[in-house]
């Protein structure tokens, strides 16, 4: 006999010495169980108060629960997605700002740091705040270079994109919040399907003018702020913490929406809280730095121009002076910008120029010098040969003639245009001087010099520089035949130079000439 067997023998022992009444009472109790059911009502009494009870059990049940609910949750998330999203929205948005802050204090903590090295007197005004109030360098930068107002709020609904409500600042209204709210919702479908950007990616924010749209999505709901200037980020954040709040308070009306929006005209605190200001106050200061600079500006053009005038004084009584000096004949004087060329001629027995430059207090290097030896009449010569002096119109005449310069082309012994009566002239200049030395006793010979342009002497230089002064002679010899007898002609190449140092175009182009030097005897 089995061990079932011998406990069914025993109990219909027992219900044997059991009296007729309690028998009776025990067939009832049979016949109900064998005839009872589970019903779902029965089940949701029962099943909280087992679970309760589980004790060491629910280990055990949390298992056995484990795969029904991921499949639960799977074939829910397969049907519909939203329906999950928007049940963990307020869990997975609070986490979500919490890890984005602390990635964000980071940054600023690295940013801060770097901006430590940055110098100016502002910054040093902003950093002093960062030590006096505890925070972050960044932060203080921030909060004084930003300024926005949120002028209006709308709540639209996410599915039908019909305004469900809309706040706006004193003063700020708009023409039409239904005609926004549509216009907004078009405009962010049409750039959500031009980029095909993906139901999650929608458009966050719109900048037009000086005004910054910004939206912020919910499973039921979007928020969008209209805001004047530059928005700080924190303004994101209440976007965040209003809009979670809205799904929280109008959690049926919203997933029961059909159009009647009169739930969300009753209140309108949370939309009314986002209309926050924050204009920077503008401080009109003199401009104490500007007019410094002015002052500063003022100051040194006023001390270099009595600088420059004074020098130009110097100068000027220096050229007077050579000009006036015994053996020394000025021949011409250009000012430039930075130098003062003077072309003279010069007795070797007269003082140097140097000699005299320096008794004015001013340096050779001033000056840009062309010298040119010639017998002075001025000074003493021997007993048995009295000294004559050179009649003043012979030097005048001398004078003109040293201040002819005639140009070739490039590289050739041909005249430039323009230059051919130039020559003539000079011709009859020669003419003239020999003639009028021959009435003052006098001979009077001229020195043709040919120049090249260039750096380097070489033979072509010469060869082209020869050429020229020999054109010259035989134009002045083609005016007046005799002449040939008082005229010399030379090449000297880049020897020298009319202009020393060769910069532009026009520089060489004076090189490349002829001058005229009158010797008496």
């Amino acid at each position: 006999m089995t061990e079932n067997e011998a406990l069914k023998v025993r109990i219909e022992e027992a219900i044997v010495d059991l009296d007729p009444r309690e028998r009776k009472t025990l067939e009832q109790l049979g016949k109900k169980l064998r005839g009872a059911s589970v019903t779902p009502e029965t089940l949701a009494q029962m099943l909280p108060e087992a679970l309760d009870e589980s004790g060491e059990q629910r280990q055990a049940i949390a298992s056995a629960m484990t795969p029904l609910t991921e499949d639960a949750i799977g074939l829910s998330v397969q049907k519909d997605p939203e329906i999950l999203s928007g049940a963990l929205f307020p869990v997975i948005g609070s986490a979500i700002r919490k890890a984005m802050a602390k990635m964000l204090a980071e940054m600023m903590a690295n940013m801060n740091s770097g901006l430590e090295s940055v110098f100016s007197v502002q910054r040093l005004v902003w950093r002093f705040e960062s030590i006096k109030t505890g925070k972050p360098f960044l932060e203080i930068m921030l909060a004084h270079t930003m300024e926005y107002s949120i002028d209006h709020a709308f709540l639209i609904h996410k599915n039908t994109g019909l305004l469900l409500k809309s706040v706006s600042r004193a003063g700020c209204a708009t023409a039409d919040d239904d005609m926004v709210s549509s216009m907004l919702t078009a405009i962010r479908q049409y750039i959500g399907d031009s980029l095909q950007l993906a139901e999650t990616s929608g458009v966050q924010g719109i900048n037009t003018g000086d005004y910054t749209i910004l939206v912020e999505e919910g499973p039921k709901a979007s928020l969008a702020l209209i805001i004047r200037g530059t928005p700080e980020p924190s303004v994101r954040t209440l976007m965040q913490h209003t809009l979670e709040a809205i799904h929280v308070r109008f959690a049926g009306a919203l997933k029961s929406f059909r159009g009647d929006t009169l739930p969300f005209e009753k209140d309108t605190e949370l939309l009314e809280a986002c209309l926050s200001c924050k204009i920077r106050e503008t401080k009109h200061k003199k401009p104490v730095f500007a007019l410094a600079f002015l002052m500063i500006l003022a100051l040194a053009a006023g001390f270099f121009g009595v600088k420059h005038a004074l020098k130009t004084g110097q100068e000027n009584r220096c050229i007077d002076a050579i000009d006036a000096e015994t053996g020394i004949q000025l021949i011409s004087t250009t000012r430039t910008f930075r130098t003062v060329k003077l072309s003279v001629l010069r007795d070797a027995r007269a003082r140097s120029l140097e000699q005299i430059i320096a008794e004015h207090d001013l340096q050779l290097d001033d000056f840009t010098i062309s010298e040119e030896a010639f017998w002075s009449p001025h000074f003493s010569e021997p007993p048995a040969a009295p000294q004559r002096n050179i009649p003043e119109h012979l030097l005048e005449i001398a004078r003109r003639l040293a201040a002819y310069n005639v140009y070739f082309e490039q590289d050739s012994g041909s005249l430039r245009d323009g230059q051919g009566q130039i020559l003539m002239e000079a011709g009859e200049l020669v003419s003239l001087l020999v003639e009028e030395s021959k009435k003052e006793g006098f001979t009077a010979t001229v020195e043709i010099t040919g120049h090249s342009a260039g750096s380097i002497q070489d033979e072509a230089g010469i060869r082209i520089s020869e050429e020229r002064a020999n054109m010259a002679l035989d134009a002045f010899i083609e005016i007046n035949a005799p002449l040939v007898e008082y005229v010399s002609a030379r090449g000297v190449g880049v020897a020298e130079p009319v202009v020393a140092e060769e910069k532009t175009e026009e520089d060489r182009i004076k090189n490349r000439s002829v001058t005229f030097k009158a010797v008496f005897q």
